[in-house]
């Protein structure tokens, strides 16, 4: 039997659906670093990552998630918050947890991201990543079925059906791993101490 807080199933509204959808477009802005390309550390990811259980897969996604943010409130704050989202989920609702990841996300990371990129001069990024953001939000409103896996009959809120499935874990995990290196790890002479 699994524990609910390790299903990656779960119910969602429409409204939930968009700003999932919209928010994930974020990462996009790897693809037009100057300099950086994500292509060999996202298919690394894919292939050593993807190997793994689907419950490991789950382990190394919420740790390389405390890693993620712990650049936006640090480490402590990043560990306490998402120890809370588990709290949250398995005593409250996951439905509830991801809405409270959606406000974090909303309010703080994404324009933190917007910021760290438009400080560092990458603009080209900044409009990829407002491209995807765009495109898959008004995907998401046009052919939820894209994202969802099933409607859920009756529901007066439009809710469907959705698992955030070991796919979608190794994207985010491939973008985290990619955000977390260095520069000089993209540079052609890297200068090495």
């Amino acid at each position: 039997m699994k524990l609910a807080i390790l299903s990656n199933t779960l119910s969602i509204d429409a409204c939930r659906l968009f700003l999932l959808a919209t928010l994930a477009g974020h990462g996009a802005s790897d693809l037009a670093l100057r300099g950086r390309h994500p292509y060999a550390i996202y298919l690394n990811t894919f292939l050593v990552l993807g190997l793994l259980p689907e419950i490991l897969v789950n382990v190394v996604f919420m740790a390389l998630s405390v890693a993620h943010f712990a650049d936006d409130i640090g480490t402590l704050a990043s560990s306490t918050f998402h120890a809370a989202i588990v709290i949250i989920s398995m005593f409250i609702s996951r439905e509830f947890a991801v809405d409270v990841v959606i406000f974090y996300s909303v309010i703080f990371h994404v324009p933190m991201h917007f910021i760290t990129l438009s400080d560092n001069g990458e603009y080209r990024a900044i409009a990829v990543a407002v491209v995807f953001m765009f495109s898959m939000g008004f995907v998401s409103v046009a052919w939820p079925e894209m994202y969802a896996l099933a409607p859920i009959d009756g529901s007066a809120d439009h809710s469907w059906k959705i698992s955030f499935s070991s796919f979608m874990q190794l994207v985010v995990c491939a973008h985290v791993i990619f955000s977390l290196q260095p520069r000089s790890v993209f540079e052609e002479n890297p200068k090495h101490l």
